[in-house]
Parts: structure tokens; sequence; C-alpha cells
């Protein structure tokens, strides 16, 4: 269960428990703060990046996931 705006407590993690959910995902990486500079995540494998479809850093978005990957 991913929490609505990343804002989850031990409230959330009961009640998420209740209602079938496994765990509480959020994120490494938040890119719709749209902060200037914007920032350039350096993910590593199992990192989450929060994304939205517009903003500032969506010049940024297409070389970010197009970018070749190393394997593993």
């Amino acid at each position: 269960m991913r929490p609505p705006y990343g804002a989850y407590d031990d409230t959330t993690r009961t009640t998420a428990r209740a209602c079938g959910a496994e765990a509480v995902v959020t994120w490494t990486y938040d890119l719709t703060t749209w902060t200037d500079p914007v920032p350039v995540p350096r993910p590593k494998p199992g990192d989450i990046v929060l994304c939205a479809s517009t903003g500032p850093w969506s010049g940024i978005r297409a070389g970010f996931w197009t970018r070749p990957r190393r394997p593993g």
C-alpha cells in the first residue's frame, strides 16, 4: 500500500495490515517537489522514484528513463 503523500504512522501500518496489505511502500527519490535546480537521482537497484508527468524536471525525465543501464 502506498500512503497518500507518503505520510504514515503505526496506525496506518496496523490498518493496512488489517486490510490485507503486506507492506507500506514509499519512495527513495521524490521528483514532485519541483525544486530549482531539479535534483537528478542516482538510483540503485530497488530504489523507487516518485514522478509526475509534468513539471520543470520533465526534460530530465526522457534521459533518465532511457539511458543505458548496466545489467544486474
